[in-house]
């Protein structure tokens, strides 16, 4: 488990588990251990499932840097027109150099219309235009440093719409080490964030460390990204698709 990133704390409380509920005779065979500790690591992986059932489902992607959000904005709405679904992006980044340019770039393969807005207003605004030509509205916002208090708050606040339910997706790397993920998951708290989407799946094969940090946080999974591909490459996962990027676990 330790090869596979999980937090020792984690590991701990798996072993610990594995000894309270086992035979003595048991625990000498490897693949009976194996097999208990994914049976129990498993079960804490939770699945976010959506309940923003409201016309049009407002969804906005939070996080830091260097996560993947543009893209994975872009994904889903590849995967809610596959669906059937109208899709308007919002681009509220206006930090990052041709963060605008970029996702029109993306949305314009699609045919999907671009609002960018810089506050509290225009967001409001682009949302009444939008509320009866679109069924899915996906809010693209700046990376953030959650140690920056004040770019938190201004977050927030451009977010804050009192007359209307929006949906906080954090997206983090698979790649972020584990004392980093406790931190950021923590931090972005602040926000009130419903879920947690995993960007960068394929750059890992030890997912411990998401799978640690997001069950001592008491988060849920909403989605996994792999690849650069807009067309694919994201999903809803099941507890077994999460294993499938960590090592050492089919030896049963």
């Amino acid at each position: 488990m330790d090869k596979n990133d999980f937090s020792s704390k984690y590991i701990k409380r798996v072993v610990s588990a594995i000894g309270e509920k086992s035979h003595e005779e048991s625990l000498k065979s490897w693949g009976y251990v194996v097999k208990k500790a994914r049976d129990f690591i498993e079960r804490d992986i939770e699945i976010y499932h959506s309940k923003n059932l409201y016309t049009p489902a407002i969804t906005a992607l939070i996080g830091p840097t260097g996560v993947g959000k543009t893209t994975t904005i872009a994904k889903l709405a590849a995967m809610y027109i596959k669906a059937g679904k109208r899709v308007g992006i919002i681009s509220t980044d206006r930090y990052k150099v041709g963060a605008d340019k970029q996702i029109e770039a993306l949305a314009g393969v699609m045919g999907i219309p671009v609002a960018s807005v810089g506050n509290i207003e225009g967001m409001r605004h682009q949302i009444e235009v939008w509320t009866t030509k679109a069924d899915r509205i996906l809010i693209d916002t700046p990376g953030r440093n959650p140690r920056e208090s004040d770019g938190m708050i201004s977050l927030g606040n451009i977010l804050a719409l009192p007359d209307r339910v929006v949906e906080k997706l954090l997206c983090v790397s698979a790649t972020t080490k584990m004392s980093d993920l406790t931190e950021i998951l923590g931090q972005f708290n602040m926000l009130g964030y419903d879920a947690v989407i995993c960007t960068k799946m394929d750059e890992t094969f030890h997912a411990g460390n998401l799978i640690s940090a997001l069950y001592q946080a008491e988060k849920s999974f909403a989605y996994i990204t792999t690849g650069q591909k807009i067309s694919a490459g994201i999903e809803t996962p099941k507890a077994g698709r999460v294993f499938e990027f960590v090592e050492g676990f089919d030896a049963v």
